[in-house]
């Protein structure tokens, strides 16, 4: 029972810290192949506070789950360090 209730604790908590959570999406130019997006990827979770990061098929757009604290001003320069264009887009 102890097991039960302390993982129902753990998960609540893990939620609750997750809850600040923003999704941001940068428009992305310069994308030629996988490895690009792989590049663009790797960059962006190296971002303090990034969590996940998918590059769409078509290599135009990157959706980023962030801390609410990340500005998407960081996310493009991790971008555009790189070589590549990106810019914010507006929800």
């Amino acid at each position: 029972m102890r097991f039960v209730v302390t993982f129902v604790l753990l998960v609540l908590c893990g939620t609750a810290a997750r809850a600040a959570d923003v999704e941001r999406r940068l428009a992305l130019s310069g994308l030629t192949c996988a490895a690009c997006s792989a590049a663009v990827t790797k960059a962006l979770e190296r971002v303090p506070g990034v969590h996940e990061v998918t590059v769409s098929a078509d290599r135009t757009q990157a959706v980023v789950v962030a801390d609410e604290a990340v500005a998407p001003e960081r996310l493009v320069e991790a971008v555009t360090s790189l070589g590549y264009g990106a810019r914010a887009e507006a929800k």
